[in-house]
């Protein structure tokens, strides 16, 4: 059998009902890409049937599965499936048929003919169907990644993408434990000074209607996103500049206004060291030399 050169990857947890077809689908669309592939799944600790269903479809040596002996969180089960993917182009999509595999294959088409400099292609939702105050919060999260952020992530992207095997590297080293797989893709992207194409497509319906991030991994992977890239200290230090000048205005003894001039500045000096923080745990990410593997 020959070397994969596309690498499918997908975090898996608890989803023994729908692992054969997700499988299957996944098979199909990347044999429309007419390249060796792999299809590798992370088993992120699932307490249901999952690891037997695994163990099955391993039986096809194009299918490979990773065992995690503890729950890491989906954004770390990615992680892991990078670091074991041996393609030179990696694909990654969410197990739970919301992400179909079907688009694939025009992921590929796109990074065949793009030229070097793109490093990932993103797949964004075209529309979604999900509850009014989720969509909220999408809203607000999106107008201040747009806003105040230094690296462009697009706006329906999310773990669905397509990407070279230089920036799959930079990802699986980043110290980010619940971040949006496409704002980690983008800075990682940029710090190898490329870019991102995208295709959109449509998002389908969990097939048995139930998440398994609910609203705290959501509000932990959209903070930790706006921290790595930067929107959330500047929020922070506009917010903080904003509480100073306004104390300062209302303020007219010389006392208070030093106090409230000290504070203003400690919390501009937090959001510095917040800064600072998110560089530091995008190390990885940054750092240049990974080769790409043709």
């Amino acid at each position: 059998m020959e070397p994969p050169t596309l690498s499918v990857v997908a975090p898996v947890y608890n989803e023994a009902g729908i692992l054969s077809e997700f499988v299957a689908r996944c098979t199909r669309a990347a044999e429309q890409c007419g390249r060796p592939f792999e299809v590798v799944l992370v088993d992120d600790a699932s307490t249901d049937g999952t690891p037997g269903v695994l163990a099955s479809l391993a039986r096809d040596g194009r299918v490979r599965a990773v065992r995690l002996a503890s729950n890491a969180g989906q954004f770390r089960a990615t992680q892991a499936g990078l670091r074991a993917a041996r393609g030179g182009w990696i694909a990654v999509l969410d197990a739970d048929l919301q992400d179909p595999p079907e688009t694939i294959p025009r992921l590929v088409d796109v990074l065949a003919t793009a030229e070097p400099a793109v490093g990932a292609v993103l797949a964004v939702k075209s529309h979604r169907d999900d509850p009014g105050l989720f969509m909220l919060g999408q809203f607000i999260f999106h107008r201040l990644q747009h806003a105040l952020s230094r690296i462009a992530v697009p706006r329906g992207a999310g773990a669905y993408c397509l990407m070279r095997r230089a920036i799959a590297e930079r990802v699986a080293r980043a110290e980010c434990p619940r971040a949006n797989l496409a704002a980690v893709v983008a800075v990682a992207v940029s710090a190898a000074r490329g870019r991102v194409e995208t295709v959109t497509y449509e998002k389908a319906a969990r097939y048995d209607g139930r998440g398994h991030v609910g609203w705290a991994g959501l509000i932990g992977e959209a903070l930790d996103s706006l921290t790595i890239t930067g929107a959330l200290p500047r929020l922070l230090a506009v917010a903080a500049g904003g509480f100073a000048i306004a104390a300062l205005a209302s303020s007219g003894h010389p006392i208070a206004r030093a106090l409230l001039l000290g504070a203003g500045g400690a919390a501009a000096v937090g959001s510095l060291a917040t800064r600072w923080q998110a560089r530091h745990r995008l190390a990885g990410v940054r750092e240049a030399g990974c080769a790409e593997r043709r």
